[in-house]
């Protein structure tokens, strides 16, 4: 592992439906410790509604701007601007853009590091189909992702 410094808005930036995720810290840039994606989302976004836990990976997030709203293993939370959310694998959770007027911006820590991959994938693949992606479409490229990446659905 190498030191690092970035200025803001440097990255890999991905974006799709409103929403853009810049991958900040590749697992490659960390020899697999840790990665860290900064995600801008619209107001009233959801992702994905269905609760959902990480086997094998912690992740922490950092409330940059707006209001998070997250339900760890049941119980719901709101994170607003400076607020900090720590997600241990194996707790179920969801999280949504708390406010339908204004978008938020969180950086999130992944350990280990790797499943900033997935966020690739799951835009490379909603951008392949040539059209906005539908829930049904956004399932069935994030199903067999999730599998590939440990996460297991705790609602069906």
């Amino acid at each position: 592992m190498r030191p690092m410094v970035q200025d803001e808005g440097e990255g890999l930036a991905l974006e799709v439906m409103a929403s853009r995720i810049v991958i900040r810290v590749r697992a490659e840039d960390t020899a697999g410790a840790f990665s860290v994606v900064e995600m801008h989302v619209p107001a009233g976004f959801q992702a994905p509604p269905i609760r959902h836990r990480h086997r094998d990976v912690d992740w922490y997030a950092l409330v940059e701007d707006g209001e998070i709203a997250i339900e760890l293993d049941g119980v719901e939370h709101r994170v607003r601007r400076g607020g900090l959310v720590v997600v241990p694998h194996g707790v179920a959770f969801r999280w949504w853009n708390a406010s339908r007027e204004r978008g938020a911006r969180w950086l999130a820590t992944y350990t280990p590091g790797g499943f900033e991959r997935f966020f690739v994938e799951m835009i490379s693949g909603m951008q392949a189909l040539g059209h906005s992606p539908t829930p049904s479409d956004m399932a069935a490229i994030a199903r067999p992702l999730w599998t590939q990446y440990g996460v297991d659905m705790t609602d069906q």
